[in-house]
């Protein structure tokens, strides 16, 4: 499994690893892949629909939230966006191109152009739930370079807990 999963230059969704220190606490979970490398999380948000979509709705202002980008900019603004991304990474910094469009429930990433990437996949759904919204966030990244899958899990695991706690805090008001 080697270079199947990797630091998480998430979605768009980063800007220069800001940290802003937040008050609202975001339940406690722990990221996992599944067999085939996508590492899915589902949190619920006690806000509705609308206020989670603001806050990820422009994928440039939505970068402040994950820890790994360092450069985030538009290619092209069109119906389904292409966004450029730097990120500085454990191993090396990594530069990739992903399509941003919309689906009925959220958004939908896909790899446009790397060197450092075969796969970059990731989905955004989000859901009316009694509490709240229940946000769906699925990750699939493999890197075109070998690299150890531990530190690979760890760097993974790290950035979807610091994207989604940062999200959390500043949709709950934090």
């Amino acid at each position: 499994m080697v270079g199947t999963l990797w630091f998480l230059a998430i979605v768009g969704v980063s800007g220069g690893g800001v940290g802003a220190a937040f008050a609202a606490e975001p339940p406690v979970f722990t990221p996992a892949p599944d067999a085939e490398g996508t590492w899915r999380t589902q949190l619920v948000f006690p806000v509705p629909i609308e206020a989670v979509r603001a806050a990820l709705g422009d994928p440039i202002e939505a970068a402040r939230f994950s820890p790994d980008i360092t450069t985030i900019a538009y290619v092209s603004r069109e119906q389904c966006p292409t966004i450029r991304v730097e990120t500085g990474m454990t191993f090396a910094p990594v530069a990739y191109d992903y399509r941003r469009c919309a689906t009925s429930t959220g958004w939908h990433e896909t790899l446009v152009a790397s060197k450092a990437l075969e796969i970059y996949d990731v989905r955004w759904s989000f859901e009316s739930v009694e509490a709240g919204t229940k946000v769906t966030y699925d990750v699939r990244i493999k890197p075109s370079f070998p690299a150890p899958d531990f530190l690979l899990a760890r760097q993974m695991r790290g950035s979807i807990t610091t994207l989604l706690q940062r999200l959390y805090r500043s949709v709950t008001g934090g």
